[in-house]
């Protein structure tokens, strides 16, 4: 089956972007089965931790200790 796929809009800035993915599925505007990994070699590292990786970070170390008292919040 040969899905049309549509254009995504353009954006004026990156949470415009964020909001965009948020609200739409991916799979409507690219062809994942075409897609190829890509390696980036001069990538610096970063000195600002995104709201992302801080919450992925709480959630495995949420998941790594165990549970004091009676309640346990899991991210």
């Amino acid at each position: 089956m040969n899905k049309q796929l549509r254009i995504p809009p353009k954006f004026t800035n990156e949470a415009e972007e964020r909001a965009f993915w948020e609200a739409h599925d991916s799979t409507d505007y690219l062809d994942w089965t075409k897609a190829q990994r890509v390696v980036l070699p001069n990538l610096k590292p970063t000195t600002k931790q995104s709201r992302y990786d801080c919450l992925s970070t709480c959630s495995i170390q949420s998941r790594r200790q165990p549970t004091r008292g009676m309640f346990h919040i899991s991210h």
